[in-house]
């Protein structure tokens, strides 16, 4: 393998992967459904049910809904028997860290239990955000542009959440801090489809890392700035 560089794994919160198909497609719920509340919501539900949408379908576990109950602080996980009786304990501890990782990024926090359709649980707990950088500071680091326009090669390594992310104004700001933008989707190569935490060992093998570092073209959006000399130094799933 290369010679890394320098490899940041970033840990998207929200992993989409390729669907396994054994459940088909899944018809989303609407808002009141995946979030039964008696509070009025700090967040929106809209789009809290879309990113647990969009994690079911990116996971292999067969699972068909995920409905937030806010009032009894627990997230139900609709899912058959016989997909429940699949799921090994890293299975496990990788959709609790996923709804954990979930509702944190929501600003949910505190104790909460995921509750499986057979009525198996699963105890979790969010630690609410502490972030106490000043309002000013905050500013300056915003209009500071990180690499001070050395150019820094970037692949992003995604699925439709990334490619929203960068459609939605993430590979324009990244350009704008002097970092060229490469990124794999659905159909790169054999693995592009496999993206899960699970699936990640796979990616750092002397066959493929190789050509993750030397990728340098676009599945989704645009560069308005050209790469730097030599390979992607930044790798973000």
């Amino acid at each position: 393998m290369k010679k890394v560089l320098g490899i940041i794994v970033i840990f998207a919160l929200v992993l989409v992967g390729c669907s396994s198909g054994e459940s088909g497609e899944h018809e989303a719920a609407s808002s009141e459904e995946i979030v039964q509340s008696s509070e009025p919501l700090a967040y929106d539900a809209d789009v809290l049910r879309q990113t647990f949408s969009d994690w079911v379908l990116g996971t292999e576990y067969g699972i068909d809904e995920v409905v937030l109950n806010d009032k009894n602080r627990n997230v139900e996980i609709m899912i058959s028997q016989d997909n429940y009786d699949k799921l090994a304990d890293y299975d496990f501890d990788d959709i609790k860290m996923s709804v954990e990782d979930i509702l944190s990024f929501y600003e949910i926090s505190g104790d909460w239990e995921i509750v499986f359709s057979n009525g198996e649980t699963l105890g979790i707990s969010v630690a609410e955000n502490t972030d106490t950088e000043n309002d000013e500071q905050t500013e300056q680091n915003n209009n500071q542009s990180v690499y001070d326009g050395d150019i820094i090669n970037l692949i992003f390594i995604h699925h439709s959440v990334g490619e929203n992310w960068l459609n939605a104004g993430l590979n324009e700001m990244l350009n704008e801090n002097s970092i060229h933008v490469a990124d794999t989707y659905y159909g790169w190569g054999e693995i592009g489809d496999r993206t899960d935490t699970t699936d990640w060992p796979d990616w750092f093998d002397d066959d493929i890392m190789p050509t993750v570092y030397s990728e340098m073209g676009n599945m989704t959006g645009y560069n308005t700035i050209e790469p730097a000399m030599g390979e992607n130094t930044i790798i973000m799933f």
